[in-house]
């Protein structure tokens, strides 16, 4: 079993290279919503993030996947690292610390969340879905070292 981490998808923090390219969006929200359908289906847990500096709120599409699941939650980080809300939720509700990470801000708010999971919880196992990730994932600031594991 895993857990998918959805990481700062509100429409307020679409980077404006992303909102010049619809076809982007949508296979950005396409790819993040067969991953959270595929989790639905399988009964795996899925945590939506939440970036509470923006007051926008999540894609309304990704929602309505969820609306009627029992095994979700929404968090809310104040910065750029949400490994702390994340590991907070799981601890409380005992879900499972192999990770499928998707998202927006993947060399900032992904990357740094990655770097804050592995570094707080031993056991965790990451795995990046590099296709629901933007822009493109890179562990440029992080502890590279640590992203092997």
């Amino acid at each position: 079993m895993k857990t998918l981490v959805v990481i700062d998808l509100q429409k307020g923090l679409l980077a404006p290279s992303l909102l010049a390219n619809p076809t982007g969006i949508a296979s950005l929200v396409k790819n993040i919503a067969d991953l959270m359908r595929e989790f639905k289906y399988r009964q795996w847990p899925i945590v939506m993030v939440e970036f509470v500096q923006y007051d926008t709120p999540i894609i309304p599409e990704l929602l309505d996947i969820v609306k009627d699941y029992k095994c979700w939650q929404l968090v809310k980080k104040g910065g750029v690292d949400g490994s702390d809300a994340i590991l907070s939720q799981l601890r409380r509700w005992e879900w499972p610390l192999n990770f499928c990470i998707c998202g927006i801000y993947g060399s900032e708010c992904v990357a740094e969340t990655v770097n804050g999971l592995i570094v707080k919880e031993p056991k965790a196992r990451v795995e990046i879905m590099v296709d629901a990730v933007y822009p493109e994932y890179h562990t440029w600031g992080v502890n590279k070292d640590l992203h092997d594991k």
